[in-house]
C-alpha cells in the first residue's frame, strides 16, 4: 500500500508544488488561474523579504497582509507568515487566497485538520473559482481523503470541463480506491483535454490493467512505446502488466529497459526485483533488491521483497533477518507477514506461521495470497472445514485464478470430497493447461472417485507433455491396471521397475500386470524380489493374485515339495498413490533420452487418451511449477501440496 500511495503522490507533484507555492491572488472568471494576493494600487510599497520594514506610503489592508504572510510563506517563516494570514482575514473573512494561504501554513505546520478546513473554506468563498476546488482535492489526496478529494475534482471540472489535472487527479483517487472503470475514463478524458499528453496513456493503461482489461492496457503500452521507445515509465508499466498477465520473461525484459533508462530508481528495482523472483532469478533479485535498499535504507517495502527473494534461493535465515527488519519498520506490512508466515510453516512452526497469516489477514481480510497461505496453514493442522471456508473465500474474490482452484481442489482432497476437488482441478486445468501439479492431482481425484478411464485421460495427457515425470507415469499406471488395461499399463511399470527397482509399490504394480498378461515366470522372479523388500506386501499381493499363487505353489511343489499353511487374509491392495496426493518428481537424465520401445506404447494403446491441450503460456499458476531433471530420492510418489498466490509487492508505475 505504501508503494501504490507513494505512486498517486508522486502523481501530485504538479498539486504538492502549487500547495508550496500557493496562489497570490483572489480568482476572478470561473476559469482563471490563481494569481498575486492584492490590488497594484494598494501593493506598490508592500514589504519585500522577511524583515523590511513597510515602506513609505504603505497603505495596510487585507491583501497587503496577505501579500506579506505569503513572502513569509516563501521564506519558511511560518509563524510569522500565519500572523500575516490571521490579521488578512481579520480584516476580510471573505478572501479566499488568504484562507488557501492560511491552509498552506497550516499544513506545513503540521496542523492538517485545520488547514484542510481552510482548504476547503477557500472553496465556499468563492464557488465558481475551479482553482480552489483543485487545491482541496490535492490535500485531501495528500491527507488520503480520497471520497472527498473525489468531490472536489467533480466539481472543478463541472466548472471547467477543461481542467486536465483536475481529471487526471481524479482517475488518481479512483484508481486507489479500485473504481478501475471509472478512472480508465478519467485519465482518457485527463489525455483529451492535455492534447493528447503521452503520460495520461500511461495512467490510463495502468487503470486497464488494474481492472484486468490486459490486452488494451498491454496494446496502449506498445503504441505509446512505438512513439517514444526510451520513455521508461511506459517499459516500468509494460513490465507490471506482464508480470500481472503470467508472462515473467517479458516482464524482465521490459523492467530491465525501464531500469536503464530511469537509473537509481528505488521503485523501478522495486519492480524488477518482483519480475527477477518470479522468473526464478532469485539470487539476481536479491542484489537488486540491495542496491534499492541503499538508495533508500530501511524502507519496509524493499526489505520485505529482499526478504521473500532470499526465501525463494533457499536463504530462510537470512530471509526471516530481512522480513524481520521490515516489520521492525512497519509491523503491519502485509507482505513480510505473509513472508514469515511461509518461513514459520517451512520450518514446522505451524503455530507461528498461523499467527502471522492471521494478522495479515486482519490488515487485509481481501488479500487472496493470504487466505491462501492460511488455507494451507489450516490443511496442515488437519483444520479441514475452516480451511476450505477460507479457500472458498479466496475462489470468491479470484473466481478464475488457476492457483486458487488448485488449492482448493487439493485441499478437497485432503478433505476426501472428491467430486468438489474434480470440480475445481478441472476448471484450474481449463485455464492453467500446462501446469503438472494440476493435471496430476485431478487424475488422482479421478482415482479415488474409481473413475480410472478418466484419472487415465487425465494423466496421459500430462505425460505426453513430460514423458520424464515418474509420479504421472506411476499414477496413469495404476490407472490403467484398475481399468483393466494391464498391457497398456506394462511399458510404464517395466520403466519405472528400472528406475526404482526398490520401488515397493511399483514393483506390486508391475508383478500385478505381468501376471494379468500371463507372463508368470517375470511375475514370479519379481515376486521374489518384493518378497525380499517387503515379505509383508509380497503376501498381500499373493493372496490378491491367485493366478501367480499358483503358479508360485506349482514351482515349489515341483522343486521341493512341502506343507504350505494359506496366509492369513489381509486387506485389499491399497491404491498407488495412497492416503497422499503426490507431487511431480522426475527420472534420470538418461531415462528421458534413451526410451524403450514402448515409451510410446501408452498413448497408442490406451485409444482414450486425449492429445495434449492447446497450451495458454499467459496464464500459469503462480511458483506452481517444479523442475523435473532428475527423480526424487523417495521414488514416486511423494505429495503434493498446495501453493500459495505470488508473492512479489507489484508496486504500481510512477513518472
Amino acid at each position: 500500500m505504501k508503494t501504490l500511495l507513494a505512486f498517486f503522490l508522486c502523481c501530485a507533484t504538479v498539486a504538492a508544488a502549487a500547495a508550496t507555492e500557493p496562489p497570490n491572488k483572489a480568482p476572478a472568471p470561473a476559469d482563471a488561474k490563481l494569481d498575486t494576493a492584492s490590488d497594484p494600487k494598494t501593493t506598490q510599497a508592500a514589504p519585500e523579504g522577511t524583515a523590511a520594514p513597510p515602506a513609505a506610503g504603505y497603505i495596510e489592508s487585507a491583501e497587503t497582509h496577505c501579500q506579506i504572510g505569503k513572502n513569509f510563506l516563501d521564506n519558511n517563516l511560518l509563524d510569522r507568515a500565519l500572523k500575516e494570514f490571521n490579521r488578512a482575514l481579520e480584516m476580510n473573512p471573505e478572501l479566499p487566497i488568504a484562507y488557501h494561504n492560511r491552509g498552506v501554513t497550516l499544513e506545513r505546520l503540521g496542523r492538517k485538520q485545520e488547514a484542510l478546513a481552510d482548504y476547503a473554506r477557500a472553496t465556499e468563498v468563492a464557488p465558481q473559482s475551479p482553482d480552489y476546488f483543485v487545491e482541496y482535492g490535492q490535500a485531501c489526496m495528500r491527507m488520503l481523503q480520497w471520497e472527498t478529494a473525489i468531490t472536489a475534482f467533480l466539481q472543478a471540472t463541472a466548472i471547467n470541463p477543461e481542467r486536465s489535472e483536475a481529471w487526471r487527479d481524479l482517475g488518481v483517487c479512483y484508481l486507489t480506491l479500485n473504481r478501475h472503470e471509472q478512472a480508465a475514463e478519467a485519465f482518457q478524458r485527463a489525455e483529451a483535454e492535455s492534447g493528447g499528453e503521452t503520460a495520461m496513456r500511461v495512467f490510463r493503461a495502468q487503470a486497464l490493467a488494474a481492472g484486468n482489461q490486459f490486452d488494451e492496457a498491454e496494446a496502449l503500452l506498445q503504441d505509446v512505446l512505438k512513439e517514444h521507445p526510451d520513455l521508461g515509465s511506459a517499459w516500468r508499466q509494460l513490465g507490471i502488466v506482464q508480470l500481472r498477465r503470467g508472462q515473467p520473461a517479458a516482464a524482465e525484459k521490459s523492467l530491465a529497459n525501464a531500469v536503464e533508462l530511469l537509473k537509481n530508481d528505488p521503485a523501478i528495482l522495486l519492480d524488477y526485483g518482483a519480475a527477477q523472483t518470479a522468473v526464478g532469478h532469485a539470487d539476481e533479485a536479491v542484489t537488486t533488491y540491495k542496491q534499492a535498499l541503499a538508495l533508500t535504507p530501511g524502507d519496509s517495502g524493499l526489505l520485505a521483497n529482499l526478504g521473500l527473494a532470499l526465501l525463494a534461493s533457499g536463504k530462510a535465515e537470512e530471509s526471516e533477518t530481512a522480513l524481520r527488519q521490515a516489520l521492525a519498520a512497519d509491523g503491519k506490512h502485509v507482505q513480510a507477514l505473509l513472508g514469515m508466515a511461509r518461513i514459520c510453516k517451512q520450518s514446522g512452526r505451524l503455530e507461528e506461521a498461523a499467527q502471522f497469516a492471521s494478522n495479515a489477514l486482519k490488515l487485509a481480510p481481501e488479500d487472496v495470497s493470504a487466505l491462501a497461505l492460511y488455507g494451507n496453514l489450516l490443511l496442515a493442522r488437519g483444520e479441514f472445514n475452516e480451511a476450505l471456508t477460507t479457500m472458498e473465500h479466496a475462489l470468491e474474490l479470484a473466481p478464475d485464478d488457476p492457483q486458487i482452484l488448485y488449492n482448493l481442489g487439493t485441499a478437497y482432497l485432503k478433505a476426501e470430497k472428491f467430486e468438489q476437488a474434480v470440480e475445481s482441478l478441472a476448471r484450474a486445468a481449463q485455464s492453467a493447461p500446462d501446469s503438472t501439479n494440476i493435471w496430476l492431482n485431478l487424475g488422482i481425484a479421478y482415482q479415488r472417485l474409481n473413475q480410472h478411464q478418466d484419472a487415465a485421460r487425465a494423466l496421459g495427457t500430462l505425460l505426453l507433455k513430460e514423458p520424464g515425470n515418474a509420479d504421472v507415469r506411476a499414477a496413469l499406471a495404476e490407472s490403467l491396471l484398475r481399468a483393466d488395461q494391464s498391457e497398456a499399463a506394462l511399458p510404464h511399470l517395466l520403466r519405472l521397475n528400472g528406475d526404482y527397482p526398490d520401488d515397493v509399490h511399483v514393483l506390486s504394480m508391475f508383478i500385478t500386470a505381468l501376471a494379468a498378461a500371463d507372463d508368470l515366470t517375470t511375475a514370479s522372479s519379481k515376486y521374489e524380489d518384493l518378497k525380499r523388500l517387503d515379505h509383508a506386501a509380497a503376501l498381500r499381493l499373493l493372496d490378491e493374485t491367485p493366478k501367480l499363487r499358483g503358479h508360485i505353489e506349482g514351482l515349489a511343489s515341483a522343486a521341493e515339495p512341502e506343507q504350505r499353511s494359506a496366509p492369513p487374509p489381509l486387506p485389499e491392495h491399497q491404491e498407488g498413490t495412497g492416503a497422499e496426493v503426490p507431487a511431480p518428481s522426475s527420472e534420470p537424465e538418461s531415462a528421458t533420452q534413451e526410451q524403450p520401445e514402448s515409451e510410446s506404447a501408452p498413448a497408442s494403446q490406451t485409444a482414450e487418451l486425449p492429445a495434449a491441450p492447446t497450451p495458454v503460456t499467459d496464464v500459469v499458476p503462480r511458483a506452481m511449477e517444479k523442475d523435473t531433471a532428475a527423480p526424487s530420492a523417495a521414488g514416486p510418489g511423494a505429495s503434493v501440496e498446495p501453493e500459495e498466490a505470488a508473492e512479489a509487492v507489484l508496486p504500481l508505475p510512477e513518472e
